[in-house]
């Protein structure tokens, strides 16, 4: 049976994901997280395309994963 290898972010992919999205400032996504402010799964494809070198993806998916307000 052949085996689906699943996407692994790297911690040196996220932290450039974090500098570059973020300004170094985790505790802010922490936060947004603890927050319910965002939505998880968009976060992951915004990390696995910005770790694919697709930064405008990675940049729609960063804008989607925030929760909007009611």
């Amino acid at each position: 049976m052949m085996k689906i290898k699943t996407p692994r972010i790297q911690i040196n992919e996220v932290k450039d994901w974090v500098d570059t999205f973020d300004g170094n400032d985790a505790t802010v996504i922490l936060a947004a997280i603890a927050n319910n402010e965002i939505k998880i799964e968009e976060m992951i494809d915004s990390m696995l395309a910005f770790a694919e070198g697709e930064n405008s993806i990675a940049e729609f998916w960063y804008q989607q994963m925030w929760r909007k307000e009611e």
